[in-house]
């Protein structure tokens, strides 16, 4: 499963929002990843979120090999979109 989000965080994604990806990507038994041109970065690793130096309005894919993941990937992107 995959989606792209643009992110709506005036911010970006900093250390609060990144803990509630994180949060948000435990409840996912399979790996879950947040691809930012082209590279894949691990959604259960708050460091590795925080390197990804999401700025406002970019284009973020959260991507899972999980079917049943849908509920975590749009808890996700509630985070990424602000809601």
């Amino acid at each position: 499963m995959q989606k792209k989000f643009i992110v709506k965080l005036g911010s970006g994604i900093h250390a609060r929002p990144a803990q509630k990806i994180v949060e948000a990507a435990q409840g996912c038994s399979e790996d879950i990843f947040l691809v930012k041109n082209g590279q894949l970065y691990n959604a259960k690793s708050l460091l590795m979120i925080l390197s990804m130096s999401v700025k406002y309005m970019e284009e973020i894919e959260v991507v899972t090999d999980e079917n049943n993941a849908e509920c975590v990937v749009e808890q996700i992107g509630k985070v990424l979109t602000g809601e």
